[in-house]
């Protein structure tokens, strides 16, 4: 059974809810945040304000820069797309665009193991699970050292392994 932390009145916790409800899975909330308070400790949310608008920054710039210029400019084009209509000029702009995005978190990984420092924050999340496709489709991609050494210690966590590392060829020659 699934169990929810968060207080009924909260809009984020209505979307997760409904989204059970409509799945019809099985689920306990439980009240947290607010004036039931449990959000307040490091396993949520660093305590300090300023680690707490460095995972924010960096999770929203993983969503928005990475997993976008990814998933539709990259990813349909080379696996949703069959080969024999592929644009490869559009393709390699694509991989450029994201490229550039790429090498901040190569920059930044060069001096942390993950974004947020030396240990896994939802930014990681955010970023880690788009790098499985781009390590793994066939692409030209620039040599990133640290951006590589840290998909490997990702893909080496049993969590990301059984979320995230799972085959896509459903996908393939979709589109």
């Amino acid at each position: 059974m699934l169990t929810v932390l968060g207080r009924a009145t909260s809009s984020n916790v209505q979307a997760v809810i409904w989204g059970l409800e409509e799945l019809g899975l099985q689920y306990e909330r439980l009240d947290y945040g607010e004036t039931y308070g449990g959000l307040d400790s490091p396993e949520f949310w660093p305590g300090d304000p300023l680690a707490r608008a460095e995972v924010d920054m960096w999770a929203e710039w993983a969503k928005h820069d990475v997993a976008e210029g990814f998933t539709g400019p990259v990813f349909w084009r080379v696996v949703r797309t069959p080969r024999a209509q592929w644009d490869v000029a559009a393709i390699g702009k694509a991989v450029d665009r994201l490229e550039h995005h790429l090498t901040i978190a190569e920059k930044r990984l060069e001096q942390h193991d993950f974004l947020c420092g030396e240990v896994l924050s939802l930014a990681d999340i955010m970023l880690g699970h788009v790098l499985y496709r781009y390590f793994d489709i066939e692409i030209e991609r620039r040599e990133y050292p640290a951006l590589r050494a840290y998909y490997d210690r990702l893909a080496k966590r049993p969590a990301y392994q059984k979320a995230v590392m799972i085959s896509y060829e459903v996908l393939r020659d979709t589109i």
